[in-house]
């Protein structure tokens, strides 16, 4: 035998060896068995495709628009409590601003208080006017 046959049959050997030690025996209960299992699927018939009809209403109406009397108190209070109050009643166009020059507008109404509203106290104004609290953080 010939150096270079000597030195294949040892390496197969080896291998076999290594393959043996590493391969799993149907005798050892605790090696992980492996299962492939493959699944085929038909579609019995194309499924059916229902059209979205576009012209469904919205679920969410806006309130209808109604006439309102600006109600009075409103000055002096705290600016949270009076635009909450405004849109308790049904309008639906409250907006704060600020009359600080430094200040650009309210964010947190509850640290503000009302100075002033328009249109004033006693008009009756359609619900979805827009009303202006002017306030001031003091």
């Amino acid at each position: 035998m010939t150096r270079r046959s000597k030195i294949l049959v040892i390496a197969a050997t080896a291998a076999t060896f290594a393959l043996t030690a590493c391969g799993s025996s149907s005798d050892d209960a605790s090696a992980p068995e492996t299962v492939t299992q493959v699944v085929t699927q038909t579609p019995d018939a194309a499924p059916a495709i229902e059209q979205a009809d576009a012209a469904v209403p919205s679920t969410s109406e806006a309130p209808p628009v109604v006439d309102l009397t600006i109600p009075g108190g409103l000055e002096g209070m705290n600016g949270q409590l009076a635009y909450e109050r405004l849109t308790s009643e049904g309008f639906t166009g409250v907006n704060p601003t600020s009359v600080d020059p430094s200040r650009a507008m309210p964010v947190l109404y509850n640290n503000w208080t009302v100075t002033s509203v328009e249109p004033a106290p006693g008009t009756a104004v359609p619900s979805d006017s827009t009303i202006i609290l002017n306030m001031t953080k003091e």
